[in-house]
């Protein structure tokens, strides 16, 4: 469907608007009445070629309908234009973008190398007082054996109590008129004590029993006597009240049965080697355990964890760094290169802007030569109006140009001026193609660079290492320097 374009408004040809429109300029030239009375005067003459001055009102009013629809378009066209210019790409400097890269990954470097170096002084330090500790105490290097799941070593100890602890109740049910109850409160706090002695003879007796220093040995030897004696008595006890019971309920715990070795193991059934045999095992568990290595969480040697620990901090630390070091560069290669690629997204979607502005622009340039073709054919209606009413009154022969309708190509011929749109838009797409291949080609270098500065990352590294060890070397002689200067 046709339609005429007024007023910024596109409306539809031969609809209620095109026939007000047709209605309003035949009264406001008043075809009819002009030409009646042009027609009694016989005018214009029979012999006149040319229109005569109503007719040419009347395209007079059509021509300005005509220069209202193109410069209403033009100005729509302009606006387009002038938007799709503030869209076309700026051209990538592969330049400027390769020197912010390497700024970027410099500063990484740099922030990421302090750090390096921090953490490596400190891993040498700690690795140097684990060596002195290790030399010290006779230990072979790195020889520190535990574990580190501490959640897990508290699990296993209270599992140990409370098996120990049911054992016990099961095994004391008729000690007191309360039954199981009663038992149980007796065996808790007996598998309680039972490990919590266990755990000491390991963790103060074994560790120190191997310890350099005579002093500490001598009371890992006398805290491994006083506590393996204790569970002795412990269990000897228990094992003679569980025989006791058996002939009277009555019977009472008995600690001194240690000092009477004809009662030990006498006896008549089962259940009392089954009671001290639990005991001393669970004893002895619960003192590996405190002794650590591979069943707890301290090294056999006292205070060897914690220097080992220390290291292994340190250490983790280091190479957190490098792997820190390594990741920042990497992330600062692909930050700048994702940035790079953000822009082309973006002007990949102002071209496509561009194309519908211009698709836009070229609905506005139908829709106007469809508006004058309708105006033109509302121009023949109007000329039609006057010529017959025209006719109807004279009394000489109308002109001959009457019979025919002039086609007003010059009307046609308006036509918008996209030239600068098209032209704005070749020139946004030979730029955004531009920016793409040098944007691939910045890719391919920083990929080649990124893999040359990765591997030299491992030499940087190693320098930091020779340049940290000199340091602690430097500070290591000066110390011992001060303390001969004071000895002296």
């Amino acid at each position: 469907m046709k339609s005429i374009l007024t007023d910024r408004i596109y409306l539809p040809a031969n609809g209620h608007l095109s026939s007000n429109r047709v209605r309003d300029v035949a009264d406001k030239n008043d075809i009819i009445g002009r030409a009646t009375s042009a027609g009694r005067k016989n005018e214009p003459h029979s012999t006149d070629l040319d229109l005569d001055v109503n007719q040419r009102a009347l395209v007079g009013e059509s021509q300005g309908f005509v220069a209202s629809v193109t410069r209403i378009a033009e100005s729509e066209i302009k606006e387009r234009t002038n938007l799709a210019l503030s869209l076309v790409p700026s051209s990538l400097d592969t330049r400027v973008e390769r020197a912010n890269i390497k700024r970027h990954v410099a500063e990484v470097k740099d922030k990421s190398r302090d750090d390096l170096e921090g953490t490596f002084k400190h891993q040498q330090r700690a690795l140097r007082d684990e060596r002195t500790f290790e030399d010290y105490h006779g230990l072979a290097p790195f020889s520190a054996i535990y574990k580190d799941d501490r959640a897990m070593f508290i699990a296993l100890l209270v599992v140990l109590m409370f098996g120990e602890s049911v054992f016990n109740a099961f095994s004391f049910e008729e000690l007191q008129d309360r039954g199981l109850l009663g038992g149980l409160m007796l065996a808790l706090s007996v598998g309680v004590a039972n490990v919590l002695m266990g755990l000491g003879a390991g963790f103060i007796g074994f560790r120190l029993m191997i310890h350099r220093q005579p002093m500490l040995r001598l009371l890992g030897i006398i805290v491994t006597v006083v506590l393996l004696i204790a569970g002795l008595t412990l269990h000897l006890a228990l094992g003679d009240l569980r025989e006791a019971i058996g002939h009277d309920g009555k019977a009472k715990i008995d600690f001194l049965v240690i000092l009477k070795p004809w009662r030990w193991f006498n006896y008549t059934s089962i259940p009392p080697f089954v009671l001290f045999a639990v005991g001393i095992a669970t004893f002895f568990v619960a003192a590996m355990k405190g002794r650590g290595g591979s069943w707890g969480i301290v090294a056999p040697y006292w205070n060897h964890e914690v220097m080992d620990r220390r290291f292994r901090a340190a250490d983790r630390a280091f190479e957190d760094a490098k792997a820190n070091l390594k990741d920042g560069m990497q992330n600062a290669y692909d930050s700048e290169l994702s940035k790079l690629n953000a822009r082309l997204l973006s002007e990949t979607a102002n071209i496509a802007e561009i194309r519908r502005l211009v698709s836009e622009a070229q609905g506005i340039e139908r829709t106007m030569n469809d508006s004058i073709d309708d105006e033109i054919g509302r121009l023949h209606t109007w000329q039609r109006m006057y010529r017959e009413s025209n006719q109807s009154v004279r009394t000489t022969p109308a002109p001959a140009y009457f019979a025919t309708y002039h086609q007003f190509d010059d009307m046609r011929k308006k036509r918008l001026d996209m030239s600068e749109l098209l032209k704005v838009l070749a020139q946004a797409e030979e730029m955004l193609a531009k920016n793409r291949n040098s944007f691939a080609e910045l890719q391919e270098e920083v990929l080649d660079e990124q893999t040359a500065t990765i591997d030299a990352l491992l030499t940087m590294v190693s320098s930091s290492e020779r340049r940290v060890t000199q340091q602690i070397h430097k500070e290591e002689a000066i110390t011992e320097n001060r303390g001969a200067q004071r000895a002296e």
